[in-house]
């Protein structure tokens, strides 16, 4: 699923790479790769608010991720919530 998922993703088709990437964490819950890229493709999905949320469990598995910062920060600053 995860391969299916990036495939979808380099073809810019985000809801459906969500979705796989979702597959993959119903196997694996603490897979941060995998929150990491769906917080990406939802993103790219306009979907910041959930994004945000991909990009927090990313970080409970590593708190000094630059990416998911980074994409968290972007997330937030594109939904208008304030930095904490």
């Amino acid at each position: 699923a995860f391969y299916t998922a990036l495939a979808h993703h380099l073809l810019e088709r985000f809801d459906d790479a969500a979705r796989q990437y979702g597959a993959c964490l119903l196997i694996r819950p603490h897979f941060g790769a995998a929150h990491y890229n769906r917080g990406l493709a939802l993103f790219r999905a306009g979907r910041a608010g959930e994004a945000e949320g991909d990009f927090d469990r990313a970080l409970a598995t590593r708190a000094d991720w630059p990416d998911a910062l980074f994409g968290r920060a972007l997330a937030r600053e594109f939904r208008g919530a304030p930095e904490h």
